[in-house]
């Protein structure tokens, strides 16, 4: 069995895992990364065909780190469009190569060695290192289910409060799927406020909801005045390859970023760019159309978990399940034995935090043919026929 390393970048593990399987013959059902299956809309696949054609296109982008003034107009157009937001589009917003990027921009630009960095746990790993290479001190904020996820801001100490410099949340949330409403924001850009910090809210989810639509921090009286919000378009409109994301909000800090990151790349490419922009401006039937394929996958995968001993709830965003499973042992070790007794792959919970233990991550990155597939194998197994010892604890 592939070893497992705690160090690693939870998606290295995992797919490293998924690998090995694969090699060993296995049809694997790989639930493990938000990834998706499906294409992009067809007029951006258009804009992109016919503008990798342009030879000026293949020269640096113009505005080169900051992003294409047609990327950033689109942009500041679906923020008004979406969220009723008003943003300069060149003061206020900047392209990234990917959101991720943009998590660890921010922690390089606001953190000095012993300032408070707050994240949430269980919460997106890519955060948690960005803020530990600052050397900053992490305070992590507990999302329980009986808070709905939503972290308890009154439970920070207000020492904590005194030396933070940056706040990170991500709703809709990955990898639990829950959202925060308005009066959640506000009250986090009044702790911000009052405290003198950055908050950003990672919106990469903000699409993909499956009743009402989620809210943006930047939407909140006062919020462009302390919060910024990083936004992708790679599960918006299938194209996490292209790497395409932005910043939005916070003068100074959209300013301070673009200062780092002007010294690092050139920008997204301009082919790129330039079919992002269209898409952003699209009417939202692609988009409905995308919450229907994911709302049914869901459903199957949500009904099918629970029809084999899982605690399941809907996810209300995003393309995750979170998920208790009625197996023993921790999360790694029934993760690990899924995969060998079912070639069933799904990250564990504590991949994401302490408090994901005991919880089980899907991706809806699978047909739901796929999935009925992966809840027969389930079906077939039992939990007198898991051996603990069979499946040691992470080292």
């Amino acid at each position: 069995m592939t070893a497992v390393r705690e160090d690693e970048y939870l998606s290295f593990t995992m797919r490293s895992m998924v690998n090995a399987s694969l090699q060993q013959g296995k049809d694997v059902i790989d639930f493990t990364i938000g990834n998706p299956d499906l294409p992009m809309p067809p007029s951006m696949l258009e804009t992109l065909a016919e503008e990798i054609k342009r030879p000026d296109n293949h020269r640096y982008p113009e505005g080169e780190s900051r992003g294409i003034r047609a990327f950033r107009e689109a942009a500041a157009l679906m923020y008004a469009r979406r969220y009723n937001v008003s943003l300069d589009p060149d003061l206020e917003l900047i392209g990234l190569i990917g959101s991720k990027e943009g998590a660890r921009y921010l922690s390089l630009a606001l953190i000095k060695p012993g300032d408070v960095v707050i994240l949430c746990n269980p919460g997106y790993p890519t955060y948690e290192p960005c803020a530990a290479l600052t050397g900053a001190d992490i305070y992590f904020a507990p999302l329980l289910e009986e808070n709905g996820y939503i972290p308890d801001l009154a439970q920070i100490p207000e020492d904590v409060l005194l030396r933070t410099k940056l706040m990170i949340v991500n709703y809709p949330n990955n990898p639990v799927g829950a959202m925060a409403d308005v009066s959640f924001y506000t009250r986090l850009v009044e702790l911000a406020r009052r405290y003198r910090f950055i908050v950003c809210n990672d919106n990469a989810y903000g699409e993909l909801y499956y009743e009402d639509p989620p809210a943006s921090i930047l939407s909140v009286q006062g919020a462009l005045e302390c919060a910024v919000e990083l936004t992708s378009l790679s599960k918006t409109y299938n194209i996490c390859g292209w790497r395409i994301g932005m910043l939005a909000g916070h003068a100074d800090t959209v300013a301070k970023v673009l200062d780092l990151k002007q010294y690092t790349d050139a920008g997204m490419f301009t082919p790129f760019q330039k079919a992002a922009a269209s898409a952003m401006l699209l009417e939202d039937d692609y988009l409905e159309w995308l919450r229907n394929v994911y709302r049914a996958r869901r459903d199957v995968l949500v009904n099918g978990l629970r029809e084999v001993g899982f605690s399941a709830a809907a996810p209300q965003a995003g393309m995750f399940v979170w998920a208790k499973p009625p197996y023993t042992g921790s999360s790694w070790d029934i993760s690990r034995m899924l995969l060998d007794k079912c070639s069933i792959a799904c990250n564990p919970g504590s991949g994401y935090g302490s408090h994901g233990e005991g919880f089980l991550r899907f991706s809806l990155c699978v047909t739901e043919e796929r999935i009925r597939e992966a809840i027969s194998r389930m079906k077939q197994i039992k939990d007198d026929a898991y051996v603990e010892s069979d499946y040691l604890p992470v080292r």
